[in-house]
Formats: structure tokens, sequence, C-alpha cells
């Protein structure tokens, strides 16, 4: 959504009119954020929202789930954090091919192609079997130490992930973990020093709960994480 927002924001006389956002898990956002310990749920419209979310972002540690977007003689439209973008007046064919296809569609494309890439399947090479594996590599922004462990293992149960077989060595933070997705039944291996986490896919486990991962951290523990090259 951030991707996307920064995009459509540059276009010429465009302006964010309204977002609703949440603030998920407990960990601080930023190093001024405000009694991180609490989850909070704001909805903001006025002609200042842009510079309100970027308040609420670091005062708060508040994420976008909806943001409603108004570009003069062309279109408002909203977008949200489940992947909808609707068009609530405006031209049609701009919006959908300006917006959608151009702004939204690549970005998503671009990201899904990435996530799809991670795997780890069996291949036959000069007649023998062997794994061919691609990690997908999540930087944090916000990194992660020894005592956060527990917080993430705990979140992750909340969020019907299910990790087992998980070692957690003391310094920075060195994570390996097993995690089945029992929202969907996929399964995957974890990986992380606290700056980035590795996550492979279990031999024919879709993409799904790669990208539903990647979501959980984005929401519960950094919401500036990014997808890297392996």
């Amino acid at each position: 959504m951030d991707a996307i927002s920064d995009e459509v924001l540059n276009i010429e006389g465009c302006r964010l009119t309204r977002f609703i956002g949440e603030k998920f898990g407990q960990e601080a956002r930023s190093q001024q954020e405000r009694r991180p310990e609490f989850k909070r749920r704001e909805e903001y419209s006025g002609d200042d929202a842009a510079q309100t979310l970027e308040e609420a972002k670091m005062d708060y540690g508040i994420t976008p789930t909806k943001l409603e977007f108004e570009i003069p003689t062309k279109a408002s439209f909203t977008l949200g954090n489940e992947g909808g973008i609707v068009m609530n007046k405006g031209d049609a064919e701009f919006f959908f091919n300006d917006i959608v296809i151009d702004m939204a569609v690549s970005r998503v494309a671009e990201m899904n192609e990435q996530i799809q890439s991670s795997k780890l399947d069996v291949i036959e090479k000069e007649g023998v079997e062997v794994f061919e594996k691609q990690s997908l590599e999540i930087k944090l922004n916000n990194g992660l130490d020894y005592e956060d462990a527990d917080d993430l293992i705990t979140s992750l149960k909340e969020e019907d992930f299910y990790p087992y077989n998980t070692s957690a060595e003391k310094g920075s933070l060195l994570l390996t973990s097993r995690v089945i997705d029992e929202e969907n039944g996929g399964m995957f291996s974890l990986t992380t020093d606290g700056r980035q986490m590795s996550v492979l896919p279990k031999h024919g486990s879709s993409f799904d709960s790669v990208m539903r991962f990647y979501r959980f951290v984005v929401e519960n523990f950094d919401s500036n994480a990014h997808l890297i090259e392996a």
C-alpha cells in the first residue's frame, strides 16, 4: 500500500482525503511512538490526511488499512489492504488504465512474482535427484533481538501459524523454526538473525502461506519490512 500510495500521490493535484489505520501488535514502530503497548484504530478525514497519517505512523504506530484518494476532474477511489481498489466516482477509463493497471497491478505483480519464486523443488541433475531451493528474504527496518523471540512465537500462534522445532540463541537473535500454516495447511522453514528473515516453503506447499507470513510480519512487527533479492 505504501508503494502504491506514494506513486498515486505523485500525480499532479492528487491528495489523500481519508484513511483508516490500526496499530497491530505491541512493538514500538518508531523511537518516538507513544504507549506502544496499546492496540489502536484510527479513522481520519481532512485536507491534511496525508500529513496526519505520517504523524499517526510515527507517534502511534498506525499501519493504514484503507486509503481514499481524490484526483480533481479525474477520479476518487479507495485502496484497501485486502487488495481491493474501488472507484467512488470519476473517469472509469482513466481509473482502470492509469491507476489499476499501471500502478496497482504492476506493483502487486512484481511482489507476487518474487514471493512465488520462493520454492523447494526436487529436480533431476545428471541422473541424480537434488533439491533446488530459493528462499524469500525479508529485510527488517526495526530489528528484533533475543528478548523478542517469545513475542514472535506467541504472535505466530495467535495468527494460526504453528511453530515447532524452534531454536533461539542469544546475541542479537538467531532463531530457526519450522512453521505450519494452520489456516491453509502450508509449511515453511524460518530463519532470522533479527535483521533479516529467510523463508523457505516446504516442497509441494503453495506460496499462499509465505504471502500470509509476510503480511503477518508487516502488520505485527515492522510496517516497513520489505522483500529483497535472495
